[in-house]
């Protein structure tokens, strides 16, 4: 078994280019890691930082439900939501 620091410095990781740096508001530079799949034709993407939490609540409610402000607004003042 190897821990996240030596999986990290492997020599069979570095060669499949499987951890990729991303920028972070909060944390500067973060090690991701990159998709092991690695098709013909389709590159994969590479790995962005992730989302604070409920960072993307607004566009969610407003883009899957179809909240409008007032809505998401009261959802927030019963703590329904953050």
């Amino acid at each position: 078994m190897r821990n996240l620091t030596q999986v990290f410095a492997s020599p069979e990781i570095a060669a499949r280019r499987m951890v990729a740096e991303a920028q972070d508001e909060r944390h500067g530079t973060v090690k991701l890691m990159c998709s092991p799949l690695a098709l013909r034709g389709t590159p994969p993407r590479e790995p962005v930082a992730p989302p604070r939490l409920a960072e993307h609540t607004d566009a969610l409610l407003h883009e899957v439900l179809g909240l409008d402000d007032a809505a998401i607004a009261a959802l927030r003042a019963t703590r329904a939501v953050s």
